[in-house]
């Protein structure tokens, strides 16, 4: 590739950067089953941010646009996808690819052999409490359509907000030969005090000329410290999940007694789910009682007698921040 190519990507790669608030690093996970597959703003509303570079056959920087919220569908950048799982991958997958839409006629700038270079992120700030520690973006990955000279990437990078976004680190994994079968993938990242305050992004990229086909299908995303285990998938780590065998990534713990909710149909806080607690449920029955609402949606009702039926006999939890036995 184009040695000017790559510095100016380096350089305007992101200018796609938006205010953020936070600072130090948080896990972020994502396998996209509970995002509506028909909402074009299913992905913005999650976070997700597009930022696209034009250059032309030689690789000489023509334009940028962005930031934007991320389309969810279109011929534009990416989508929720379902059909291309397997049986970890579930129902729905992430589909990134080029913009189609740009260097179109009816834009006014038209050149098929332009280099579209269309990238799919997530951003947080990097705190002084993350200084020290590794983190790292792991993801599940299949090929789609891709053809021609498209390539395509899966990136950690970060960018000094002090120093016109000059990007300071730029880790990176090919999917431009990802296979036709699920493969998984793990970028590392270690974070320094060099780059403590600056912006973090995860995600993807894609670059195509001539309108060719670049699909990636990606799923089970996971960003997190180096060695963070999360047995139930909800992107809080096992050592502080107040429900590690079913995903509650919310941790409601109404009563405060360290099993979630969602685990906990112990209601009379005895360490035993039996027919004193369903005496409770019973009386709880259509009403708004906080503890009795497992589930945590709106009103006590069957949905919640059915959890407290899979506990039954049995103990709350397990919870890793719970004291019962």
């Amino acid at each position: 590739m184009n040695l000017r190519f790559m510095k100016v990507t380096a350089f305007t790669a992101l200018l796609c950067i938006s205010p953020l608030a936070q600072a130090d690093l948080t896990v972020y996970s994502q396998d996209f089953e509970g995002l509506v597959m028909d909402d074009p703003d299913a992905l913005s509303n999650e976070g997700w941010k597009i930022f696209g570079n034009v250059f032309d056959s030689g690789g000489n920087y023509l334009f940028g646009y962005g930031v934007f919220g991320a389309p969810n569908g279109g011929s534009g950048f990416s989508a929720i996808a379902t059909g291309e799982g397997g049986a970890s991958q579930g129902a729905q997958q992430l589909s990134i690819y080029s913009d189609y839409n740009c260097c179109q006629p009816s834009n006014g700038h038209f050149n098929g052999t332009d280099l579209v270079e269309s990238n799919v992120f997530q951003e947080q700030v990097i705190g002084p409490a993350d200084v020290g520690s590794t983190w790292e973006f792991s993801f599940e990955a299949k090929r789609g359509n891709i053809e021609g000279t498209t390539t395509a990437i899966a990136f950690i990078k970060t960018l000094d907000p002090n120093a016109g976004f000059a990007v300071t680190r730029f880790e990176t994994i090919d999917m431009t030969n990802v296979t036709l079968s699920w493969t998984g993938g793990v970028i590392p990242l270690e974070i320094t005090a060099d780059i403590e305050g600056h912006i973090l992004q995860i995600g993807f990229s894609s670059t195509a000329s001539n309108f060719q086909g670049s699909g990636v299908f990606y799923d089970n995303l996971l960003f997190a410290p180096q060695g963070f285990v999360d047995s139930d998938g909800d992107g809080v780590g096992d050592d502080v999940d107040n429900c590690t065998n079913v995903a509650n990534p919310g941790q409601l713990d109404t009563n405060g007694d360290g099993y979630g909710n969602i685990c906990d149909a112990d209601l009379n806080n005895d360490c035993s789910v039996n027919f004193v607690d369903l005496t409770i449920m019973k009386g709880a029955f259509f009403s708004t009682n906080p503890d009795a609402n497992l589930d945590g949606v709106g009103l006590v009702n069957f949905a919640d007698l059915t959890i407290m039926k899979s506990q039954f006999f049995g103990s709350p939890g397990p919870s890793e921040v719970g004291n019962c036995p």
